[in-house]
């Protein structure tokens, strides 16, 4: 048997044992997907991956093979509705622990993580989503996908969802982060758009690994922060920096060591207006790929 068509079949035998503890993933246990339908919450899984593009009803009558009790798209759309948040997520990991990878990069695992719009049918009701272009324009409407991939296997290991206008990929990494623990023994590997102190402190809590491409540090992101030479060329170097959110806590004698935080930046581990300081450390490689041209790494991969 070709692996594609056995990681399908285990696919739906997953998808049937899921739906047989449906009231865990539908949204009212007492109600939704109580009655036998032709769209089960079984036979809904299986057709929503399958659409390639056309219009849902043209979707139903191939998946139906045009029978004559294909449901109609207002029967999709009630039995999709009644499916929890939960649902799929719960699939992709169930799916992924029939095939956990075994290719590793010395012996860890490299998960990259990167965000994506695409565009979705009109829906002008959807504030999350829609977009006016102009102000006689139909507008349309935009989901934001944040995807954490497992180079070494090629697999997805985890999907955040969301309107366009409610995206926030440093807060995706950091819940996917948290997904795993030290033991996992993984790489987290991201771009300049999910660098945050809020990332490198819930990375250096937990314990878990990564290497996020920043700003140089002739721009004015993170590292910005240190003050680095600017013609330092490439480097290799330590660096660290104590968390605040009141200048009270600042140590009169080495304002240098501490950085404080506006009210509206993200810090999981000290609120707005409280008192405390949150030390952090990592490593800054910063590797010439051109003529004047340089790239910032951040790690937490110190030498030995």
């Amino acid at each position: 048997m070709k692996f594609a068509t056995k990681a399908k079949q285990n696919l739906y035998n997953l998808i049937h044992d899921i739906s047989d503890n449906r009231k865990n993933y539908v949204k009212n246990p007492q109600t939704d997907f109580v009655r036998n339908r032709k769209l089960s919450l079984e036979k809904t899984t299986h057709f929503l991956p399958s659409m390639s593009g056309q219009p849902a009803q043209d979707e139903l009558l191939d998946f139906y093979n045009h029978a004559e009790y294909t449901p109609t798209v207002s029967a999709l759309t009630q039995q999709r509705d009644k499916i929890s948040p939960v649902y799929f997520p719960e699939t992709l990991r169930c799916f992924n622990c029939w095939y956990p990878g075994k290719i590793k990069y010395k012996d860890y695992r490299l998960l990259a993580c990167d965000g994506s719009d695409i565009n979705i049918f009109r829906n002008p009701s959807d504030p999350a989503s829609y977009y006016r272009n102009s102000s006689n324009g139909k507008g349309f409407n935009i989901l934001h996908i944040n995807a954490l991939y497992d180079l070494c296997n090629r697999s997805y290991q985890m999907l955040h969802i969301v309107g366009r206008h409610g995206q926030n990929e440093q807060r995706a990494l950091v819940d996917f982060m948290k997904a795993y623990t030290a033991d996992d023994k993984c790489i987290f590997i991201a771009d300049r758009n999910y660098v945050s102190w809020n990332i490198l402190a819930n990375a250096q809590h937990w314990n878990l690994k990564y290497v996020i491409r920043a700003k140089d540090i002739t721009s004015n992101g993170i590292l910005h922060t240190f003050h680095i030479n600017q013609t330092v060329g490439e480097a290799d170097m330590n660096l660290s920096i104590n968390l605040t959110r009141l200048k009270r806590c600042i140590n009169k004698k080495q304002p240098e060591r501490f950085r404080t935080m506006a009210t509206n930046v993200t810090f999981d581990f000290i609120s707005p207006g409280e008192k405390g300081v949150f030390p952090i450390g990592f490593r800054l490689a910063r590797i010439q790929i051109g003529k004047d041209k340089y790239e910032s790494l951040l790690t937490n991969f110190f030498p030995s």
